[in-house]
């Protein structure tokens, strides 16, 4: 399953490439940056004011996908879940959700992408 934001709160930049300077004693040049440059993009995910924001939506998407997986009929032709993996602990349940919380959180962050174009990310 695939879980997006469309409308995160994180904001991230779009930049021109710096200039380029090229410097010897005959020729000190500057190029300006052309329509052929790609932009700089930074989506800076989970990041600044509203990324703890985004992370919780993504991380209780994530849970929600989980459920709907394990929940029959899916769960009768599902073995087990690939991503994120499972991580079996022998320790009490409250530490168990605890640790399943991190390894969902960590794999968003690891392995959030966007979709299509990245509109919403930065002020244009």
């Amino acid at each position: 399953m695939l879980m997006m934001l469309q409308y995160p709160f994180s904001t991230g930049s779009i930049h021109l490439p710096p200039t380029n300077t090229t410097t010897t004693p005959a020729n000190n040049t500057k190029r300006k940056a052309t329509a052929t440059d790609k932009p700089l993009i930074n989506p800076r995910y989970f990041l600044g004011p509203g990324g703890e924001n985004d992370l919780e939506m993504m991380s209780a998407a994530q849970k929600f996908a989980d459920k709907i997986v394990r929940t029959a009929p899916l769960s009768n032709i599902i073995v087990k879940r690939a991503w994120p993996p499972e991580r079996p602990s022998p320790s009490p349940q409250e530490e168990v959700e605890e640790e399943e919380e991190e390894n969902f959180t960590s794999w968003i962050r690891a392995n959030t992408t966007t979709d299509w174009h990245p509109i919403g990310t930065c002020s244009m």
